[in-house]
């Protein structure tokens, strides 16, 4: 277990660098798969784009950020005030490996260590605006990755929330815990360990979200989401939302045409 604790308060999530964002459009709709995603042909043109901006001085950077925010808001990826302001404070770059830093604010996936990616940021939105975090909960996400997601989640259960995050991969554990180190990240928890097995002596979650395909949703996570909690994970070619009504009831809701990487 690895608690990053750089601060005190996650309500205030300081972030460094740039934010310059170029968006792609795919025909099929707003979140297009991974495999599309990675099919994306950065051309010479765009390359310039996001040289030339990533020259210009911060603000200009900013607005750059801003303007891809407010397209995926007006496609309906981003909607509640609170995931927006999230986006808007957690930079992606901080937790893009070196040599992707220039791709950190391109609307697709970026490879991490251990064969895995950070997927892109309109679908980090889409899965989080499906969970609907609180301020408050308690959260278990599966899959840490390079944490830019955990840091998402930090910023929107605040100071009285809290985060738990399992990774398998010890070399992406190691790269999330010094990323995370550039925040303000108290109520974040890292383990390293299989998340499908859940974190029994932490349960019960208000929410658990996967950050990787599984075949079936483990029992454990259905055994540790409170009654009234939501977990949202990929699940053989769609993202797959399940409400727990009761102790023995669950509703679920199915969002096509995703693709991840699959849990190991």
């Amino acid at each position: 277990m690895h608690d990053v604790e750089p601060n005190s308060d996650a309500d205030i999530v300081c972030s460094f660098g740039f934010a310059i964002s170029v968006d792609f459009v795919h025909a099929r709709g707003i979140i297009p798969t991974m495999r599309q995603e990675f099919n994306y042909a950065i051309s010479g043109s765009r390359k310039k784009i996001l040289s030339s901006v990533s020259k210009k001085p911060r603000h200009v950077a900013h607005k750059a950020h801003a303007a891809l925010l407010a397209r995926m808001r007006k496609r309906g990826v981003l909607r509640s005030h609170r995931i927006l302001k999230a986006f808007k404070r957690v930079n992606r770059i901080d937790f893009t490996p070196e040599e992707f830093k220039e791709n950190a604010y391109l609307d697709v996936p970026i490879p991490i260590d251990a064969g895995m990616t950070t997927s892109q940021p309109s679908t980090i939105a889409f899965m989080l605006e499906a969970l609907k975090p609180k301020r408050g909960d308690t959260i278990l996400e599966i899959g840490t990755g390079s944490g830019y997601m955990t840091a998402l989640l930090a910023y929107v259960v605040g100071a009285g929330g809290r985060v738990y995050s399992i990774e398998l991969s010890p070399e992406l554990h190691i790269f999330a815990s010094n990323n995370l180190k550039k925040y303000d990240c108290r109520n974040v928890t890292l383990y390293l360990g299989d998340g499908k097995k859940g974190l029994p002596e932490k349960a019960p979650f208000q929410k658990i979200i996967s950050a990787a395909e599984v075949s079936e949703v483990p029992a454990a996570w259905k055994e540790q989401i409170q009654v009234g909690g939501t977990i949202v994970t990929p699940l053989n070619g769609h993202l797959l939302k399940i409400d727990r009504i009761s102790k023995d009831q669950f509703r679920e809701h199915k969002y096509p045409h995703f693709e991840f990487v699959k849990m190991k």
